[in-house]
């Protein structure tokens, strides 16, 4: 009788999760439309939405929910829609950035109670002065909102290489030294699982998640900013690399032996198309080699002096276009060609990258692979970058919910 129990329990612990993970992507559902969705009996979904409504991970639909609901066409009594229990818990999710330190505090049903910014961190900074900042904007948030449901994970978004595992950074450029166990020594001082994201990876995940920018199907969200990272999505989520966490597009090489890049190495696209390259660039009294941010209103200023024609800048953003362009060749070569939502200031930016990008789109593949460019932009990767994080977390939360497990401390 084991096996069996074990595989009953199996198949529904699956059905738990599929349902929880409808009403995460989808909102307010009934049963109906879960029963729909899911392609689950009728009778199963009563079972389990029950199950679920007792351990308080569902809650019924709000007065404006049920008000839209009934007011929508269909046939008979209208039946009250189900969603994520923003009381049941919270999480917590972190963005480090160039430019500072984001913390937001999520409920389970999604919604953002708080978000808060952190001064920006100091390349120099250690390991343990890095832990105690963040944990002192993460508890100082909880205070301030002392009322809000119990925090039980965290999740962060950091630009750089990240292990497979989300435990440790093992390159960034913007901590030093790594790799740093900030991971292990967040979830050590919080008592608490932490789970930590390439920044792209984040982005690409808020795409596929739901947000109005989403592509659908198959996409590769471009980050162009401070960096140059990427998040490729396929039917299965968000793709990884088998050694650590993200596509390193960035550091594909562009010109070999060519411009410095912060990594270290030579003629990466970030070399290029980054912030920090694109500033240098267009300027004959910078350090060829420097790879300082310039920050996002000298960016700013740039492009309306390219706007203005001034030649220098608009060649910058030419070039930047180009190793975009000639990346994006690669990935189309060995993938398929696939949308791009583009993010950043490369976004803000995209009426002054996109002639050099398909010059540079066009020159890398044979015309039987080229397809048509299709771009779009979601200017906001902060808040990407949060979503994602978030999101990562509450599905996190979901599969402990999955499993029928009443505290949430059983599985930390």
């Amino acid at each position: 009788m084991l096996p069996h129990r074990a595989a009953s329990d199996q198949v529904r612990f699956q059905n738990r999760r599929f349902l929880l993970s409808l009403v995460r992507r989808h909102g307010a559902l009934s049963r109906t439309a879960l029963a729909d969705r899911s392609g689950l009996s009728s009778a199963t979904v009563s079972a389990i939405t029950s199950e679920l409504l007792t351990e308080g991970w569902l809650a019924h639909a709000s007065d404006s929910m049920i008000a839209a609901a009934a007011a929508a066409p269909s046939r008979g009594r209208p039946q009250m829609p189900l969603r994520l229990n923003p009381e049941r818990v919270a999480v917590q999710a972190v963005y480090l950035a160039v430019d500072g330190v984001t913390v937001a505090l999520v409920d389970y049903g999604g919604e953002v109670r708080e978000v808060v910014s952190l001064p920006a961190l100091d390349p120099a900074t250690s390991a343990d002065a890095l832990l105690a900042a963040l944990l002192e904007g993460l508890r100082g948030q909880r205070q301030r909102l002392a009322a809000a449901p119990p925090v039980d994970r965290t999740a962060v978004a950091v630009q750089g290489v990240v292990d497979r595992d989300g435990k440790q950074v093992l390159w960034s450029p913007i901590l030093a030294p790594t790799p740093i166990a900030l991971g292990d020594g967040l979830s050590r001082r919080l008592g608490m699982k932490v789970l930590l994201r390439n920044d792209a990876n984040a982005m690409a995940d808020a795409l596929d998640g739901g947000n109005a920018a989403q592509a659908g199907g198959e996409f590769a969200a471009l980050f162009v900013g401070y960096g140059v990272g990427m998040g490729v999505v396929s039917d299965a989520g968000v793709l990884r690399r088998a050694d650590h966490s993200a596509f390193e597009f960035g550091h594909v090489n562009h010109e070999p032996y060519g411009a410095p890049c912060r990594c270290g190495g030579r003629g990466c696209i970030e070399a290029y198309a980054a912030d920090y390259a694109i500033w240098r660039a267009a300027h004959d009294g910078v350090d060829p080699a420097s790879t300082a941010d310039p920050g996002a209103a000298a960016i700013a200023g740039l492009a309306e002096a390219a706007r203005s024609g001034e030649p220098r800048a608009r060649a910058a953003f030419l070039a930047a276009g180009r190793a975009l362009g000639f990346g994006l060749g690669r990935l189309f070569a060995l993938l398929a060609p696939m949308p791009v939502v583009l993010t950043g200031t490369g976004a803000r930016n995209f009426d002054l990258i996109r002639p050099g990008l398909a010059a540079g789109l066009e020159a890398a593949l044979v015309p039987a692979l080229a397809g048509t460019l299709d771009v779009r932009v979601a200017e906001d990767s902060r808040r990407l970058a949060l979503d994602g994080a978030a999101l990562a977390a509450l599905r996190d939360v979901d599969e402990q919910a999955a499993t029928g497990s009443a505290s949430l401390s059983e599985l930390v």
